[in-house]
């Protein structure tokens, strides 16, 4: 089991750049995950973990979840969606360390990887506070700008 108790998710070097200021500030104990979106992310990776600001910091795997990026009609797109949430263990676990007990859930935009993962832990980690933080502004400091999930989700 993890010591962590957040978990960043970042698709932008600006988003990263955020959650840095945001972990160091709040000396939060917590891991980086970075979206395969973000371009030269594992160089990131491996400059970040040599700062020591985070206890893990890994590039999610965009290979392993092409399901999730596929160009398809809205029709396939809602039945693969609706697929992915059934195996949403499986699935979030190729993406971050489910066996950690996070606290704090920041993700930095809405993609399929971090609806996935919010939606993980509303189903397995009820205590999991879920902030949305993007640039410097967020749920974080204003409970009001996160959205509430649709019916659909």
């Amino acid at each position: 089991m993890s010591e962590s108790k957040s978990c960043f998710l970042c698709s932008t070097t600006f988003q990263l750049i955020t959650a840095m200021q945001i972990c160091y500030g709040r000396r939060e104990k917590a891991d980086l995950y970075i979206l395969p979106l973000c371009p030269n992310g594992s160089v990131y990776r491996d400059r970040i973990s040599e700062v020591k600001l985070f206890h893990k910091v890994s590039v999610i795997d965009g290979d392993s979840l092409s399901c999730l990026y596929k160009k398809q009609s809205a029709l396939r797109y809602n039945i693969n969606s609706f697929l992915c949430y059934l195996n949403i263990k499986k699935i979030v676990s190729k993406m971050i360390s489910v066996d950690a007990s996070y606290d704090k859930f920041y993700f930095s935009s809405v993609t399929p990887y971090s609806k996935l993962i919010q939606l993980y832990f509303y189903r397995y980690s009820k205590k999991t506070e879920i902030i949305l933080f993007d640039d410097g502004e967020g749920s974080y400091d204003d409970p009001y700008i996160i959205g509430k999930l649709s019916k659909a989700d």
